[in-house]
């Protein structure tokens, strides 16, 4: 995806979900994605305040994956237009 060509390093935890660095490097996310599709920002920390997700916290991101990419494509889009989810766009 373009993220990933534009500085931001990530690596796959399972499952979806990508645990990324962001370009200044202070701060992490926890991305899930779908193939080519969507990406979904889950959760953003700095590493200062937490090195790691936990394996707790991680099982959690998983299974939000499981069910952000189970939903049909009209449930997507209405949380787009609900505020459920709020769409981002770069460059």
């Amino acid at each position: 995806m373009r993220w990933a060509s534009e500085g931001v390093c990530g690596n796959a935890l399972g499952a979806g979900v990508v645990k990324a660095r962001l370009r200044d490097g202070g701060f992490r996310a926890l991305l899930v994605e779908k193939e080519e599709v969507w990406i979904v920002f889950a959760h953003l920390f700095d590493k200062q305040d937490e090195k790691n997700v936990g394996p707790k916290a991680l099982k959690g991101f998983k299974k939000l994956a499981k069910d952000l990419k189970g939903l049909p494509r009209k449930a997507f889009e209405a949380m787009l237009q609900t505020g459920a989810l709020v769409e981002i766009y770069g460059k």
